[in-house]
């Protein structure tokens, strides 16, 4: 049993990445109470409530995480996140604009933007965003990203399948996008 709240936050991260969400939400409550000045926890919480499906709690968790620190990357992400999982990209794209702005070298953020500007009908705003940023997103990602820019999902990804069919994401992502109805709304918490 944790003897304290950086434990019990440590827990419900192992518990997210093994999938066990009710226990981790557990581990994240018990965290939040034991230090809720901590805004780690406090992100921690919130992804425990979006991986249980409780969005509206987890856009609250991030929300005040957010009030207390504006600037807090993870918050940002994990909000813009649950606003698009909820369909809700008008508010969504401007919170990964501002994290974009914060750190133009996080992991995938511009492609997740991206992603977005397509998906509202701005292809050559994504394609230029992507171009602009080349330097700083994995080979690997620009490309699919590149390449969602000009084809339709399955198109896409058989391209990207064909050109590199050494990469196990691109292999993943078309059997993805082949069996799923809907593959942009799942999507890893930071």
């Amino acid at each position: 049993m944790p003897s304290d709240h950086r434990e019990w936050n440590a827990l419900a991260w192992s518990y997210l990445q093994s999938g066990q969400s009710e226990l981790a939400l557990d581990a994240a409550r018990r965290a939040h109470e034991a230090s809720r000045g901590n805004l780690d926890y406090l992100n921690t919480l919130g992804v425990a409530y979006g991986e249980i499906g409780e969005l509206e709690r987890a856009e609250s968790s991030f929300r005040k995480a957010l009030k207390r620190k504006p600037v807090f990357l993870d918050a940002l992400i994990n909000l813009a996140k649950t606003l698009e999982k909820q369909e809700r990209f008008v508010e969504s794209i401007p919170l990964y604009e501002r994290a974009l702005a914060l750190d133009e070298t996080y992991p995938r953020l511009a492609t997740n933007l991206a992603r977005l500007y397509r998906l509202r009908g701005d292809a050559a705003r994504a394609r230029g965003l992507l171009e602009r940023l080349a330097r700083q997103i994995e080979p690997q990602d620009l490309a699919l990203s590149l390449a969602e820019c000009d084809a339709s999902p399955i198109d896409r990804l058989a391209r990207a399948v064909g050109e590199h069919p050494d990469w196990l994401l691109a292999r993943n992502a078309l059997a993805h996008a082949l069996l799923a109805p809907n593959p942009h709304n799942r999507q890893p918490w930071i």
